[in-house]
């Protein structure tokens, strides 16, 4: 996991193998969207929070963003998501 904090911003960034990606998130009250992340499906949903979260399968790992900085800019940064080699 890689946390970036500048003043009020957070950014949360978390790469899994698939096969270890085991997680249970309480979606409960939350409006849960489908978006395009480089030709991946992706889940958009602001958690009890308040905080913005992509989730998605790139392929190789399960990538997954969370951060306060809104839906708009958080898209931004999950579509410049590369994997490095």
């Amino acid at each position: 996991m890689t946390f970036y904090v500048r003043g009020d911003t957070a950014i949360y960034f978390m790469q899994y193998l698939k096969k270890s990606y085991h997680h249970s998130i309480n979606t409960e009250g939350a409006e849960i969207q489908i978006i395009d992340i480089n030709g991946h499906e992706a889940i958009y949903f602001i958690d009890n929070n308040d905080y913005c979260n992509i989730i998605w399968d790139n392929g190789d790992y399960i990538i997954d963003l969370a951060s306060n900085i809104g839906e708009n800019i958080l898209i931004d940064i999950a579509k410049s998501v590369q994997k490095v080699e």
